[in-house]
Protein backbone atom coordinates (compact mmCIF):
# COMPACT_ATOMS: atom_id res chain seq x y z
CA UNK A 1 0.00 0.00 0.00
CA UNK A 2 1.39 3.73 -0.96
CA UNK A 3 2.07 5.97 1.88
CA UNK A 4 -1.34 7.82 2.73
CA UNK A 5 -0.18 11.05 2.00
CA UNK A 6 -3.27 14.21 1.75
CA UNK A 7 -2.77 14.12 -1.99
CA UNK A 8 -3.33 10.49 -2.25
CA UNK A 9 -6.00 10.22 0.50
CA UNK A 10 -7.61 13.48 -1.18
CA UNK A 11 -7.42 11.42 -4.36
CA UNK A 12 -9.17 8.51 -3.16
CA UNK A 13 -12.08 10.56 -1.82
CA UNK A 14 -12.40 12.79 -4.97
CA UNK A 15 -12.53 9.46 -6.83
CA UNK A 16 -15.05 7.97 -4.82
CA UNK A 17 -17.18 11.02 -5.12
CA UNK A 18 -17.33 12.06 -8.40
CA UNK A 19 -15.99 9.00 -10.62
CA UNK A 20 -18.41 6.72 -11.46
CA UNK A 21 -17.72 3.17 -9.33
CA UNK A 22 -16.38 1.20 -12.15
CA UNK A 23 -13.66 4.05 -13.56
CA UNK A 24 -11.54 2.78 -11.14
CA UNK A 25 -10.99 -0.34 -8.86
CA UNK A 26 -7.97 -0.55 -7.60
CA UNK A 27 -7.11 2.55 -5.00
CA UNK A 28 -3.73 1.04 -4.28
CA UNK A 29 -2.38 1.75 -7.65
CA UNK A 30 -1.58 5.41 -6.12
CA UNK A 31 0.20 6.17 -10.49
CA UNK A 32 -3.07 4.67 -12.20
CA UNK A 33 -5.40 6.41 -9.68
CA UNK A 34 -3.89 10.10 -10.55
CA UNK A 35 -3.79 9.42 -14.13
CA UNK A 36 -7.36 8.53 -13.96
CA UNK A 37 -8.34 12.17 -12.05
CA UNK A 38 -6.04 13.86 -14.99
CA UNK A 39 -8.57 12.06 -17.36
CA UNK A 40 -11.33 13.43 -15.77
CA UNK A 41 -9.83 16.87 -15.70
CA UNK A 42 -8.75 17.27 -12.02
CA UNK A 43 -5.45 18.25 -10.89
CA UNK A 44 -3.36 18.76 -7.78
CA UNK A 45 -2.55 21.78 -6.39
CA UNK A 46 0.25 21.68 -4.55
CA UNK A 47 -0.13 25.41 -2.64
CA UNK A 48 -3.66 24.96 -1.30
CA UNK A 49 -3.38 20.96 -1.15
CA UNK A 50 -6.59 20.09 -2.87
CA UNK A 51 -7.62 18.65 -5.63
CA UNK A 52 -8.99 21.00 -8.24
CA UNK A 53 -11.22 20.83 -11.15
CA UNK A 54 -8.85 21.93 -14.72
CA UNK A 55 -9.63 24.69 -16.60
CA UNK A 56 -9.23 23.82 -20.68
CA UNK A 57 -5.25 23.50 -20.96
CA UNK A 58 -3.22 26.47 -22.56
CA UNK A 59 -1.12 25.69 -26.00
CA UNK A 60 2.34 24.73 -25.53
CA UNK A 61 4.88 27.39 -25.91
CA UNK A 62 7.20 26.31 -28.40
CA UNK A 63 10.09 26.73 -25.93
CA UNK A 64 12.52 23.94 -25.33
CA UNK A 65 14.12 24.73 -21.68
CA UNK A 66 17.49 22.93 -21.06
CA UNK A 67 19.40 22.98 -18.05
CA UNK A 68 22.85 21.92 -18.49
CA UNK A 69 24.96 20.79 -15.37
CA UNK A 70 28.64 19.86 -15.33
CA UNK A 71 31.99 20.17 -13.48
CA UNK A 72 31.85 24.25 -13.05
CA UNK A 73 35.19 24.37 -14.71
CA UNK A 74 33.37 22.65 -17.74
CA UNK A 75 30.09 24.28 -17.77
CA UNK A 76 30.03 27.07 -19.95
CA UNK A 77 31.46 25.22 -22.58
CA UNK A 78 29.32 22.32 -22.47
CA UNK A 79 26.37 24.59 -22.37
CA UNK A 80 28.12 25.89 -25.60
CA UNK A 81 28.74 23.04 -27.21
CA UNK A 82 24.61 22.20 -26.58
CA UNK A 83 23.33 25.59 -28.10
CA UNK A 84 25.65 25.21 -31.07
CA UNK A 85 24.12 21.58 -32.00
CA UNK A 86 21.06 22.65 -31.10
CA UNK A 87 20.94 26.13 -33.57
CA UNK A 88 22.42 23.27 -36.52
CA UNK A 89 19.06 21.92 -35.99
CA UNK A 90 17.25 24.88 -36.19
CA UNK A 91 16.83 26.19 -32.58
CA UNK A 92 17.63 29.76 -32.30
CA UNK A 93 19.00 30.46 -28.13
CA UNK A 94 16.57 33.12 -26.81
CA UNK A 95 18.23 33.22 -22.95
CA UNK A 96 21.30 31.76 -21.63
CA UNK A 97 22.09 31.99 -17.72
CA UNK A 98 25.48 32.71 -16.04
CA UNK A 99 26.82 29.36 -14.07
CA UNK A 100 25.29 28.97 -11.00
CA UNK A 101 27.53 27.21 -8.35
CA UNK A 102 25.80 24.22 -7.02
CA UNK A 103 25.06 23.96 -2.87
CA UNK A 104 27.37 21.35 -1.27
CA UNK A 105 28.04 17.96 -1.26
CA UNK A 106 27.86 19.30 -5.33
CA UNK A 107 29.83 22.40 -5.21
CA UNK A 108 32.18 21.83 -7.57
CA UNK A 109 29.26 21.54 -10.20
CA UNK A 110 27.53 24.74 -11.66
CA UNK A 111 24.65 24.50 -13.99
CA UNK A 112 23.33 26.73 -16.75
CA UNK A 113 19.75 27.54 -18.11
CA UNK A 114 19.05 27.61 -21.48
CA UNK A 115 15.65 29.08 -23.06
CA UNK A 116 15.78 27.84 -26.90
CA UNK A 117 13.02 28.18 -29.76
CA UNK A 118 12.56 26.00 -32.63
CA UNK A 119 13.10 28.39 -35.79
CA UNK A 120 13.87 31.44 -33.95
CA UNK A 121 11.70 34.66 -33.93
Amino acid sequence: MPRMTAKYRGAIQLASAKLPPATFADWDNQSALYQKLGEHNYFWNSKVKAWEKGKTAAEPTGLVRIRVWAAAENVEQVAFDVQKELSHRNYQCLERSGPYPCRPPKQLESRIYLTMEMGGK
